[in-house]
């Protein structure tokens, strides 16, 4: 054992390992705009058909930025919206995009949280 030892620390320092060869891609997020619909838009890096949700909070603020950025980075769509838009247009707009399979809401407001229901299906 002690034999062991002694050889391995005369191999030197071990040799670096190589950066990852796949590095996943950017998230991509920034402020929409339509009509009657303002939102933070996060869409994960990959092009490919996701899940999405509505997340309807009182005010767009930075921690529920990076929250959604977060959901981003493990593959998931995501709206932020303030009390300016109403759930029901944002899960259209939503459900209309053509990377968006599923909406879903999350809903921390008053006026969206009785819902029988938090998965609501795309607008037609």
């Amino acid at each position: 054992m002690v034999m062991t030892l002694m050889l391995a620390c005369l191999q030197g320092a071990p040799a670096e390992l190589p950066e990852a060869s796949v590095t996943p891609p950017p998230v991509r997020a920034r402020m929409v705009e339509a009509p009657g619909l303002r939102g933070y838009l996060v869409r994960p890096g990959e092009d490919e058909v996701v899940t999405a949700e509505v997340w309807a909070h009182a005010t767009i603020q930075e921690a529920s930025r990076l929250a959604a950025r977060n959901a981003g980075e493990r593959g998931h769509g995501v709206l932020l919206i303030g009390e300016d838009t109403t759930a029901e247009r944002a899960l259209s707009y939503l459900g209309g995009l053509t990377w968006v399979e599923t909406v879903s809401l999350r809903c921390e407001r008053t006026d969206c949280a009785d819902r029988a229901s938090p998965t609501q299906d795309p607008a037609p």
